[in-house]
């Protein structure tokens, strides 16, 4: 089984708390939005990492499972997308979000901090079709517009665009005109 690129980077984090991760994990768990719940007993912590993206990025957007994931649980995966695509983020207090979270550790007196608001990071998806309403254009302009406005690698924005576009043109979404300039189709 191949686990999602870059699930060192996250292991290898400053910040990276295995037992915070399984303590999400056990929240999205318990959630029941889950086709098969992650196993958290007996595994590696690249593996846990890998099952928890895996997890999350198979609960259907926007439907009702997704509006069930627990705060601290985005918090979480947003962190971990944010240093997937090579932004520099801590993962510390990374379950913060949603309320205050105690951590303790041997021979400490538990610390409570205080919660964390972050607000809404668009998906790929959704800054796709923000450029798309707004006239869509060259496979290389879009390339740009997506990099530019999430983030991340030219290399991932390219996949990203090229999967999107590739995608919605066989389901006749979009269209290209002879100048290679690409729009959502009329219907």
């Amino acid at each position: 089984m191949t686990l999602v690129k870059g699930v060192e980077k996250v292991v290898g984090a400053e910040g990276f708390d295995f037992s915070l991760l399984k303590e999400v994990v056990k929240k999205l768990n318990e959630a029941g939005i889950l086709a098969k719940a992650i196993k958290v007993v007996a595994v590696g912590k690249e593996k846990l990492v890998d099952d928890f993206i895996k997890g999350i990025e198979g609960i259907p957007e926007g439907g009702e499972e997704e509006k069930k994931i627990p705060v601290e649980v985005i918090k979480f995966y947003n962190d971990y997308v944010d240093i997937l695509g090579d932004k520099k983020m801590s993962l510390e207090g990374g379950a913060s979000a949603g309320g205050a979270v105690e951590k303790k550790g041997v021979g400490e007196k538990s610390k409570t901090k205080e919660p964390v608001v972050k607000k809404h990071k668009k998906n790929r998806a959704e800054i796709f079709v923000e450029i798309m309403k707004a006239g869509g254009g060259t496979k290389e302009k879009i390339i740009s517009l997506m990099q530019e406005q999430y983030g991340g690698s030219e290399k991932e924005a390219e996949f990203q665009t090229l999967s999107f576009l590739r995608l919605l043109k066989a389901f006749e979404f979009v269209s290209a005109n002879d100048a290679g300039i690409f729009t959502l189709s009329q219907g």
